[in-house]
């Protein structure tokens, strides 16, 4: 069955990234919710999307040059969206509480935003983190950068690990057959555009196509037995398996 997985949670009516949208994404019954981090100036990783705070705030700069409690004096929106005045970025140790509390059993899909600023020791980091959670839940790490994937395939040899791309390239393909990383999350508009990189991504399996928002985009990838998609459309895609299944 294919997954369907909540981009950086359900947010459609509340900011994304925040308690409240990974609330949301669990009231859908997702399958998965999906979470970027950063880390700040103070060394407390955060879950946000971008480098820095200016889109998804009111407030400016970057994430890694910002305290926390700056970063949680500013409101957070969706992008030109109204401001949420009581609900702040969260921190990974808030989300991780939160799952704990309402004893989370899905999957947590953890992008680590390391493709455009280097954030040394932030795989050990946030390894540690989730131990102290002790999580009975399947946590699956994805980035774009595969220098941060081997990382994670050293330390923790058995973590489930997703190398995010646009297109499937030879290097990509090279390093899941070599086992640096166990899945391939492409961009559904890439993906869909070259027939034969559908075809092989089709054939292969372990793919998770990303921002499958489109009604046709869910329905031929839940057809074709696509191990799961990221989706800003939760529900959308939810019932389309329902009645497809």
């Amino acid at each position: 069955m294919t997954e369907v997985i909540a981009h950086r949670g359900f947010h459609n009516h509340v900011p994304e990234n925040t308690l409240p949208a990974f609330a949301s994404a669990l009231a859908t019954n997702a399958d998965a919710i999906e979470i970027d981090l950063h880390r700040t100036k103070d060394g407390h990783l955060v879950i946000i999307h971008d480098e820095i705070i200016d889109r998804t705030t009111n407030g400016h700069g970057f994430v890694k040059a910002l305290t926390l409690a700056q970063i949680q004096t500013y409101a957070t929106r969706n992008t030109n969206g109204p401001l949420f005045y009581d609900v702040q970025v969260p921190t990974f140790r808030d989300l991780l509480t939160y799952l704990a509390e309402k004893n989370f059993t899905r999957t947590l899909v953890i992008e680590v935003k390391t493709d455009k600023l280097n954030y040394p020791g932030i795989e050990q980091e946030i390894l540690d983190t989730l131990a102290e959670f002790d999580p009975q839940y399947s946590v699956i790490f994805q980035s774009f950068n595969l220098n941060t994937l081997h990382t994670f395939r050293e330390l923790a040899p058995t973590a489930e690990i997703a190398a995010l791309t646009f297109i499937i390239t030879p290097k990509v393909l090279m390093g899941r057959r070599r086992g640096d990383f166990d899945y391939i999350h492409p961009d559904i508009t890439k993906l869909k555009s070259i027939p034969l990189m559908y075809a092989l991504a089709k054939r292969i399996g372990h793919i998770r196509p990303w921002n499958v928002d489109q009604y046709a985009d869910q329905q031929r990838l839940i057809r074709d037995g696509f191990a799961g998609l990221i989706t800003n459309e939760v529900q959308k895609a939810l019932a389309l398996r329902d009645s497809i299944n």
